[in-house]
C-alpha cells in the first residue's frame, strides 16, 4: 500500500451510489444510452463506484478486471450513499 498525495488535476474521487430501482434491479450498459447493449444487471442494495457523469448517466467501474472496465447506469436507478 502507498501513502501520499496527488494533485487534484491528476486523479479523481469516486462517489458511492447504491442501486435503488422500483424494478428491484438496474441494467448496467456499455454506453450511456437505453439502446446500448446490457453489460449485466445489479440488484437493489448493490454498491456502485461512480467516477463521472454523462448527462443522466453515471460512469461506473464494473467487473473484476484489473483494468477497471467501465459501464453506465441511469441516475434514476440509483441513489447516492450518504
Amino acid at each position: 500500500m502507498l501513502n501520499g498525495y496527488i494533485h487534484e488535476s491528476q486523479g479523481f474521487l469516486m462517489e458511492t451510489y447504491v442501486v435503488s430501482s422500483k424494478d428491484g434491479y438496474a441494467n448496467i450498459r456499455w454506453e450511456p444510452s437505453s439502446n446500448a447493449e446490457i453489460a449485466g444487471t445489479e440488484k437493489n442494495g448493490t454498491i456502485l463506484d461512480v467516477y463521472d457523469e454523462k448527462g443522466e448517466w453515471l460512469h461506473i467501474t464494473y467487473g473484476d478486471s484489473p483494468h477497471f472496465p467501465v459501464a453506465y447506469v441511469h441516475k434514476s436507478q440509483v441513489k447516492k450513499e450518504e
